[in-house]
């Protein structure tokens, strides 16, 4: 006769074989073992799971399945990786990632409506932008170079429902020039863009507590026509403390003082604006993007000054910082606001299936530049 114990282990075994197949519904094992950084440990862990299924009881069982769970949950997320790259970030880093409001996006100029601005539409409003910043803290965080803010500069008008400061900015890039910007003109890249991100704490209705919001100003840039006649650029004073961060944690502080507004371009009210969400995990939706139009200048050696960072620790092997930018995400109806401030015009995109590339945009009036690049 079967023993009730007997009963009640292969109930238990049957139990666990259930958290398995569950584990596999959320994380797929073909790709998880693929790796190999993963496949050794991944294998034990799930080899020792299956031996205490046969021996310890349901409760023991959960834990460990759980433990499996969080492992698989704690890589860290990538740009190239099998199982860690921009395809697996709702799995194994936020569930956001997958959601219907996410970022970048593709701008497609094509058929679109000119309108009035709204009355209430005002030039952006900038606080402390010219100041000068000193003592700086550049880093390599393993997925970009960037400089956190301890300056107050603030920025609020267009359509900005707040006043937003300046936490944050670093950059995104690619191994090749037609690539590295991570929203693109149709199908085409900017070589370089970056991203400037504010927040700012809202009151809750009814509440003690607050609500923070996020604002994303980006910057894209374009290589000099002419690399044989020198110029000053946004980066010109960044670029050799860039080189310095070879390695993930990497820091050094800017010994040359340099001003923000020096990375905006000079008409700073042509821009696109839409709502969208952060291009990193946690993935966080309701960001308001404004995207500038007019591209500022990069340097060839400006470039690769990026391309020669590593995505690793030192002594961690090689692996190379070359490759930044998240795919193009759907719209799913989303609208894109294109402003002309000075002719108080502008135009809201709908997806289209064409589009010529768009390089430059000018001070020439927003006919000029819809004929030219549209």
């Amino acid at each position: 006769m079967i023993s009730n114990t007997m009963r009640r282990n292969a109930h238990h075994r049957r139990l666990f074989v259930n958290c398995i197949v569950q584990l596999r519904c959320n994380f797929e094992p073909a790709e998880f073992f693929s790796s190999p950084q993963t496949t050794l440990p991944s294998i034990f862990i799930l080899a020792l799971l299956i031996a205490l299924g046969y021996l310890m009881d349901l409760k023991l069982i959960i834990f460990y399945s759980l433990i499996f769970q969080f492992y698989v949950q704690s890589l860290e997320w990538d740009y190239d990786g099998i199982h860690t790259g921009p395809a697996n970030w709702s799995r194994i880093a936020s569930p956001l990632c997958a959601g219907k409001q996410q970022s970048p996006i593709q701008i497609w100029p094509n058929d679109m409506k000119i309108a009035l601005v709204p009355r209430d539409l005002t030039p952006f409003d900038f606080h402390n932008l010219d100041n000068l910043i000193t003592d700086a803290v550049i880093e390599n965080n393993g997925h970009s170079v960037s400089i956190p803010a301890k300056f107050n500069i603030t920025v609020k008008g267009g359509p900005l429902e707040y006043e937003y400061q300046l936490r944050q900015f670093h950059f995104h890039w690619a191994a090749v020039n037609d690539l590295g910007s991570e929203h693109t003109i149709g199908s085409s890249h900017y070589p370089l863009e970056a991203h400037f991100v504010h927040t700012c704490e809202v009151p809750i209705n009814g509440s003690s507590s607050f609500a923070s919001r996020i604002a994303v100003l980006a910057v894209f840039f374009e290589l000099v026509s002419d690399p044989s006649v020198p110029q000053t650029t946004p980066l010109s004073s960044l670029a050799s403390y860039i080189k310095q961060c070879t390695f993930k944690n990497d820091r050094h502080i800017l010994k040359e003082d340099f001003e923000i507004q020096n990375f905006y371009p000079a008409d700073p009210n042509s821009y696109m604006f839409y709502k969208g969400s952060l291009t990193t995990p946690p993935c966080t939706e309701d960001v308001s993007w404004v995207l500038f139009t007019h591209p500022m200048p990069v340097t060839i050696d400006e470039l690769n000054s990026f391309r020669e960072l590593h995505a690793n620790r030192r002594r961690e092997g090689e692996k190379w910082l070359q490759r930044n930018f998240r795919p193009t995400q759907p719209l799913y109806g989303r609208q894109v606001l294109f402003v002309q401030q000075d002719l108080h015009s502008y135009k809201k995109s709908n997806d289209a299936t064409t589009c010529d590339k768009l390089l430059n945009f000018n001070q020439d009036s927003f006919q000029k530049i819809l004929s030219s690049h549209f």
